[in-house]
C-alpha cells in the first residue's frame, strides 16, 4: 500500500507581513494627521484627506490579495517512490524527484516562523539542481521525517 501526504506551503507569512505593513502605514497616516491638524486647519482638505485614505486602504488590500493569490497553490507530495512539488495558480507546474535521487535533507525554523508553526525544509539531490527549498511549509517537521526514513 502506498503511502501519500501533502504538506502546502508559502503564503501565510508573506500575507502577515503585507497586512502588517499596511496596518502600519495607517497609523503613521493618521499620526501625521493628528499632528497636522493641531498646527493647521484642515477642514477644508478632510474631503482629499478621506479619499487619500480610502486610496491607500484599497491598494493594501489589493496587494495582499494579489500576493496571497498568487503564492497559495504550493504543495509538496510525499509518495512512497517520489517527492512532488507543485506550484502556480493560473499556470501549474508539477516537478517529481525520485526517492534514490534524494541524498539528505534538511529543516531549520526562523524566529518568525516558529510564531506561525512553519518550517524551512531543503532537499539535496543528486542532480544539477542540488537543493531544493520548501518555505514556510506547515508540518515541516514531520515531512522532514517521512523524507529521512525513506532515504535510509
Amino acid at each position: 500500500m502506498e503511502r501519500r501526504q501533502t504538506y502546502s506551503y508559502g503564503p501565510a507569512r508573506n500575507g502577515v507581513r503585507l497586512t502588517a505593513g499596511c496596518a502600519i502605514g495607517i497609523m503613521v497616516f493618521y499620526i501625521l494627521l493628528f499632528i497636522t491638524g493641531r498646527y493647521v486647519d484642515i477642514t477644508k482638505w478632510l474631503i482629499h484627506i478621506n479619499v487619500g485614505y480610502w486610496s491607500v486602504l484599497a491598494v493594501c488590500v489589493a496587494s495582499c490579495g494579489i500576493s496571497i493569490l498568487c503564492k497559495t497553490k504550493k504543495e509538496l507530495k510525499i509518495s512512497d517512490t517520489e517527492v512532488h512539488y507543485l506550484y502556480g495558480v493560473l499556470s501549474k507546474q508539477k516537478v517529481s524527484i525520485p526517492i534514490s535521487k534524494v541524498r539528505s535533507c534538511k529543516i531549520g525554523t526562523s524566529l518568525l516562523q516558529r510564531a506561525f508553526g512553519l518550517s524551512t525544509l531543503s532537499i539535496c539531490t543528486a542532480g544539477d539542481n542540488d537543493r531544493i527549498s520548501f518555505e514556510d511549509i506547515k508540518g515541516g517537521q514531520e515531512a522532514y521525517r517521512t523524507i529521512m526514513s525513506m532515504i535510509q
